[in-house]
């Protein structure tokens, strides 16, 4: 939903997202991604509030401590009746100190198709969007036993004319710019004891998102939303093959909108 609160918990790594009064979902830009879990709901035992339609859980690929390695990819697309779409994107992984520290960098930068022309200018395709973001993860490895993960993350996009309506001609008269911009730090530490593990999550965030135009014809808006959202989480959870699982732990989330 776009407001109320979150019916599915949202987690990117070791942490969670959840908006006040307005969801928020990081878009990772499917880029650098080790892997993506959808989890059936209610999973409120595990992931608390938020989650009673399930949970998705993203993985981005974490720094290689014995290897440097990178990469790019490179976008194009065209489609009829719409502008035509580019982007970059690229990683860097660097081993600062072979087996114990290593940085992983990963920027994208997207320009995202527009479709609809606007009735009042006459102007053509005016809904496109540009789309930029960056990683920054390092790893720490003290020993077998013990990881240290840190990651910053930046989000920003910028649509001089964002909008999804449009008449049978794909053409529209009313336009909102929308300015979307967000940043993430976090830091989390595991610890392998035999048969059970303990994870401390540190993460911090922030969102600010400006609409400024017409809602609908004749009639103008200018909206803006910022959150800010801290949380802290404890976890001792068992490992293994074993006939009982268990889970303890504490988390505590400081929001405000």
């Amino acid at each position: 939903t776009s407001l109320g609160g979150n019916e599915n918990g949202y987690y990117v790594n070791e942490t969670p997202f959840t908006g006040v009064t307005t969801p928020w979902y990081p878009d990772v830009r499917s880029f650098d991604i080790e892997r993506m879990e959808v989890l059936k709901g209610p999973q409120g035992t595990l992931f608390g509030e938020g989650s009673m339609g399930g949970t998705v859980r993203i993985f981005t690929n974490k720094p290689a401590l014995d290897r440097f390695e990178a990469g790019v990819e490179l976008e194009a697309s065209s489609t009829t009746g719409a502008s035509e779409g580019h982007g970059v994107k690229a990683y860097a992984n660097l081993p600062l100190s072979t087996d114990v520290v290593a940085l992983r960098a990963v920027v994208t930068s997207e320009r995202i198709p527009g479709w609809i022309d606007d009735r009042g200018t006459g102007n053509d395709n005016v809904n496109g969007s540009d789309v930029d973001t960056y990683r920054l993860a390092m790893r720490i490895q003290p020993s077998d036993r013990w990881v240290i993960d840190a990651m910053y993350w930046g989000y920003n996009l910028d649509a001089d004319a964002s909008g999804i309506y449009a008449y049978d001609d794909m053409s529209y008269e009313a336009f909102s710019g929308n300015s979307n911009d967000w940043t993430s730090a976090s830091l989390s530490s595991t610890y392998d004891f035999d048969g059970s593990q303990l994870v401390y999550s540190f993460s911090r965030g922030r969102i600010d998102n400006v609409l400024s135009g017409e809602l609908a014809p004749g009639s103008g808006y200018d909206y803006s939303t910022g959150i800010r959202v801290t949380t802290n989480e404890l976890r001792w959870a068992s490992t293994g093959d074993r006939k009982l699982d268990w889970t303890i732990g504490a988390y505590r989330r400081k929001a405000s909108r």
